[in-house]
């Protein structure tokens, strides 16, 4: 499953900003991927 952090916002009904601090910190955890495409990051699960 790979998501953008403006698609996690609007499913958690929060800002982007907090989207991508979640993901950073699932990133920290090992438990999903940062990939860069073009300008947009995209996250993976592991």
């Amino acid at each position: 499953m790979v998501i953008t952090s403006s698609e996690l916002a609007k499913f958690l009904s929060v800002s982007w900003n907090t989207a991508e601090k979640y993901l950073l910190e699932l990133a920290v955890e090992n438990k999903v991927v940062k990939l860069k495409k073009e300008k947009v990051n995209l996250w993976m699960l592991k």
